[in-house]
């Protein structure tokens, strides 16, 4: 019989518990150690907050008949573009840089772009603004939300000029045509082609272009502005600490079970345990 195999056959949960009695305070300094390990590495990591601008997006059923499921999920992809367009956070970012030159600049779109997320509750679509320092994070959302409103402003404005054209048809096939933004079938919303001149066709077509896609069968409001945030959202002290003190008390049990007792220890533990 191999060494090994005595040492397995002798074993006992008594040694166990002999290792975690006699080395308990390698659990105590283990844990205090993955404390402050973690505590140090939470100092190193920047807080991240998080604000949001609040929009209600509906669509008008006071004047429509109801809308296939489908055809709904194009109306309201339609705004969902709009509002993380290139165009719309471009001009988002020049407004916040300009409020808070030469203090912050973003080197490109991109980097500005993932200090924003659009969140859709429903109705509720929900701007947010991100970044380490609250009073940032807070301009960027409200500045999302300005230049949002201002854009739908327009392109609503342009959809209804689109509408008040003569003969345009905007019952519900039409809408599902004009949703997808498919310029092959614009000209399929038009209910009476003769009935509607050359002028007036070109006409309809540069303000749906212009619309962006959105329709005159929305409706749309802002709900609230961002307001300062109090606390980080991610990257929680206290949390990382209790975690780092756990990983700590992990490690220190691994460590006594791996190292045994000196002989004597382990004798001492057994003549107290014998009855």
């Amino acid at each position: 019989m191999t060494h090994t195999e005595n040492h397995l056959q002798s074993f006992e949960p008594t040694d166990l518990i002999a290792k975690l009695v006699h080395r308990w305070i390698w659990l105590i300094a283990s844990s205090l150690l993955g404390a402050a390990a973690a505590f140090i590495f939470s100092l190193l990591i920047p807080p991240r907050y998080e604000t949001e601008a609040a929009i209600a997006v509906n669509l008008d059923y006071g004047n429509l008949e109801a809308l296939e499921l489908v055809v709904e999920d194009r109306v309201l992809d339609r705004v969902w573009q709009l509002m993380v367009s290139d165009e719309t956070l471009l001009q988002t970012q020049a407004r916040v840089e300009s409020e808070l030159q030469p203090a912050e600049k973003w080197n490109s779109l991109e980097s500005f772009r993932a200090h924003t997320r659009l969140d859709a509750r429903l109705s509720r679509w929900e701007l947010i603004g991100i970044h380490n320092q609250p009073e940032i994070a807070q301009r960027i959302a409200n500045a999302w939300m300005f230049v949002v409103m201002q854009r739908l402003d327009e392109a609503y404005e342009h959809a209804w000029n689109a509408a008040q054209i003569e003969g345009v048809n905007f019952e519900v096939t039409c809408i599902s045509m004009l949703s997808a933004q498919n310029e092959a079938v614009l000209g399929d919303c038009i209910l009476s082609k003769d009935d509607v001149s050359e002028e007036d066709l070109l006409r309809f077509r540069a303000e749906f272009e212009a619309s962006r896609g959105i329709l005159p069968i929305l409706s749309y409001e802002a709900v609230h502005e961002a307001t300062l945030p109090e606390r980080p959202v991610l990257w929680g002290r206290g949390l990382s600490v209790f975690f780092g003190g756990t990983a700590g008390f992990v490690i220190g049990v691994l460590l006594i079970f791996a190292f045994p007792l000196p002989r004597r220890k382990l004798q001492s533990h057994e003549k107290i345990s014998d009855p």
